[in-house]
């Protein structure tokens, strides 16, 4: 790139294959390069994969993908061991504050980032926690500068419907209700054992 030449973040995730084979060459790769990237083999984690190593396929990045079962796909995201990329998940949206999927040395930071401005954005986050509009003001103003690195590529989320019997009673389809995405709010939830027995249950 020319000096003060400017890459958009919709020019990065945007489909352009000629702009990529630019931004390859320049970064020392004008004939691509190959890679592996691990995939917890299901459908809704692998089809958005072959899609993307398709689109990097036309520009000279030949990635084999390396489908694995959930229990081996954990253990290499946990202990971090892969050799170029992992097809991961990040930590649920109650510790943005700690900026660990994208700082530190745990499993979410699957990319290994140890970037100064992030780290320094981190330790302000922390610092004004539990003042969320200050927490927020900070993440929000972080979001384009991270975009614009790139240390991963982040896909559109898929949908995913919550389907409960109208005899569960104080739930409304929560994926979470506290620091991590898991079904910790079963303790809020009760069953009106009346409405079952007249539903023939």
């Amino acid at each position: 790139m020319s000096p003060g030449e400017f890459i958009s973040v919709a020019d990065l995730y945007g489909y352009n294959p000629e702009l990529a084979q630019r931004l390859l060459s320049e970064a020392g790769y004008p004939d691509g390069f190959s890679a592996e990237i691990l995939v917890y083999n299901l459908p809704h984690f692998l089809d958005p994969i072959t899609m993307v190593v398709a689109m990097w396929k036309e520009v000279g990045v030949d990635v084999e993908i390396m489908p694995l079962d959930y229990t081996t796909w954990t253990v290499r995201l946990g202990t971090r061991s892969y050799n170029h990329m992992l097809a991961g998940i990040y930590s649920g949206i109650g510790s943005y504050m700690k900026a660990i999927n994208y700082s530190g040395r745990g499993m979410f930071n699957s990319s290994y980032i140890d970037d100064p401005v992030l780290n320094e954005a981190r330790d302000n986050m922390m610092a004004a926690y539990p003042k969320e509009a200050e927490v927020d003001a900070i993440h929000r103003d972080l979001m384009p500068y991270l975009l614009e690195q790139v240390y991963m590529i982040g896909l559109p989320a898929g949908y995913y419907y919550n389907f409960w019997w109208p005899w569960v009673q104080n739930y409304n389809g929560e994926g979470s209700v506290g620091y991590y995405n898991a079904g910790n709010g079963i303790k809020y939830f009760w069953i009106d054992q009346e409405m079952k027995e007249d539903m023939g249950y």
